[in-house]
């Protein structure tokens, strides 16, 4: 989807802002940083196989979290940190002991490529998925996927929040793709190559439908 609007907008440009959890907050990044998607997915295919993913998925459970971080350091410009302050917002969900355990926090302020690699892996956590442990400690705080409470809530964003004043938003958003849902791809399901690329095939079709809308 980024690589379709990529093509007919500059997602760099300062005069709005990205919102994204879990895997939508890798996209922001990777949006807001003009990353070429192509060589991203390229490269991203590449370390699969280098990692076994396409022959051992099972065994991998647990190590997922240092491919992401490997694929996204190679990726990202040294100061992506400065690129992604205040342009882009990423959500986490954090745990306490409080009546109310579950909070929605939004990360808008990076201080190197590291914190924002660690705000998206914090973001994109599934426990025990990505390195083993049910949660992640991200700034002092207890974390886990930044999208738990959308998940529970049945909706991807809350429409106030969504355009905090803007007079336009664009929710990109994988359960309103008919195209994508009609493969039944789980969301923990680690996919062939075949069907990878055409995913990401799919992904830009949308990208492209929901930019003609605008």
């Amino acid at each position: 989807m980024i690589r379709a609007l990529q093509q007919h907008y500059d997602l760099t440009h300062q005069n709005f802002t990205m919102s994204g959890a879990s895997a939508g907050s890798i996209s922001c990044v990777m949006a807001a940083c003009n990353v070429n998607m192509d060589h991203a997915m390229d490269a991203a295919v590449r370390l699969a196989h280098e990692a076994g993913v396409f022959t051992r998925a099972r065994g991998l459970v647990g190590v997922w979290g240092k491919l992401i971080e490997r694929w996204m350091h190679e990726m990202l410009p040294p100061h992506c940190h400065t690129i992604c302050s205040g342009k882009v917002n990423i959500s986490v969900t954090t745990i306490n002991a409080a009546f109310v355990p579950l909070h929605r926090r939004v990360i808008n302020t990076f201080v190197s490529k590291q914190d924002v690699i660690d705000a998206c892996l914090t973001s994109a956590h599934i426990p025990y998925v990505l390195d083993g442990c049910f949660s992640r400690t991200y700034r002092g705080e207890t974390c886990v996927d930044g999208s738990f409470l959308f998940f529970l809530h049945g909706i991807p964003w809350c429409t106030a929040e969504l355009f905090h004043g803007k007079d336009k938003a664009l929710l990109l958003y994988h359960r309103k793709d008919a195209e994508l849902v009609k493969h039944h791809w789980g969301i923990l399901q680690a996919i062939d190559e075949t069907s990878l690329y055409r995913m990401f095939a799919l992904g830009h079709a949308y990208g492209t439908h929901c930019q003609c809308r605008l």
